[in-house]
C-alpha cells in the first residue's frame, strides 16, 4: 500500500510540475502578446472567463505541487477545494470555446486583434487546463463531496458573479471583452449564462458519478 501511495504521489508531482510550467508559460505569453486595449482597460485580461479559470487552475496546480513535495494534508485539502471549483469550470470553458470558435471565431476573438493566437497557446489555455484538472481529479483526488443542492448553488453563484463582473467592466470600458456579448440582448445574455452554469453543474454531477471507475486499484486518492 505504501508503495502504491508513493507512486501515486510521484505521478501527482509530475502532473503538477508539467501543468504549472505550461500555465506559467501561457500567462507569460498573455503578458507579452496581449491586446493592448484589453490590457489597459478596467479588469484587464481578467474580464475573460478563460483567464479567471486559468488563474484558479494555476493556483490549484501550484498548491498541489507544494503538497506533493511537503506531504502537507492542509495543502492537499486546499488543492482539492480549488479543484472541485475549477475542474467543471475548465470543462465548460473548453466546451463553450471550441464549440463557438468552430462556428464563428470572431464571436470570441475580435477580427482586428493585432496578434493572432498561435495554436500552441490556444491549446494551452483552452484545452490543457481541462486535461490537467480532469487527470488530477479522477486519479489523484477524492470524489466531489457536495450534494446536488449546494453544488447547483455554487455554480449559479459563479455565473451570476461573472455576469455582474462583466457588466461592471462594460460600464467602465464601454466595450465587452467577448464580442458575442455585444450582440446579445439582456434576456439572451441571461439565458447564455444560465445554460453555461447548468452545463457546469452537469459536468460536476457526471464527474462525481464516474470518479469511482477512474481511480486505479491500489492507489487511494489523497484527501
Amino acid at each position: 500500500m505504501s508503495s502504491a501511495i508513493s507512486r501515486s504521489r510521484f505521478n501527482s508531482f509530475i502532473l503538477h510540475t508539467v501543468a504549472t510550467a505550461n500555465l506559467i508559460w501561457a500567462f507569460n505569453w498573455i503578458n507579452h502578446n496581449s491586446d493592448v486595449a484589453i490590457r489597459r482597460s478596467y479588469g484587464s485580461h481578467f474580464q475573460h472567463l478563460t483567464v479567471l479559470s486559468l488563474a484558479v487552475t494555476l493556483l490549484s496546480m501550484v498548491v498541489g505541487l507544494f503538497s506533493d513535495i511537503s506531504g502537507s494534508l492542509t495543502l492537499v485539502k486546499l488543492k482539492n477545494i480549488l479543484l472541485y471549483i475549477v475542474c467543471p469550470l475548465e470543462t465548460i470553458v473548453s466546451i463553450l470555446y471550441w464549440s463557438i470558435v468552430s462556428y464563428d471565431r470572431s464571436l470570441l476573438i475580435p477580427k482586428d486583434r493585432p496578434v493572432p493566437l498561435p495554436l500552441n497557446f490556444d491549446i494551452s489555455v483552452h484545452l490543457m487546463p481541462t486535461v490537467y484538472t480532469l487527470i488530477d481529479y479522477l486519479f489523484f483526488s477524492p470524489p466531489f463531496s457536495l450534494s446536488i443542492g449546494p453544488s447547483l448553488l455554487v455554480y449559479l453563484s459563479i455565473a451570476v458573479s461573472y455576469m455582474l463582473w462583466v457588466e461592471k467592466c462594460y460600464q467602465m470600458n464601454k466595450f465587452y471583452a467577448y464580442p458575442i456579448l455585444a450582440i446579445l440582448d439582456p434576456i439572451k445574455k441571461t439565458i447564455f449564462y444560465t445554460v453555461a452554469s447548468i452545463i457546469s453543474f452537469s459536468c460536476y454531477i457526471v464527474l462525481k458519478m464516474v470518479h469511482p471507475y477512474a481511480l486505479p486499484s491500489g492507489a487511494p486518492p489523497r484527501s
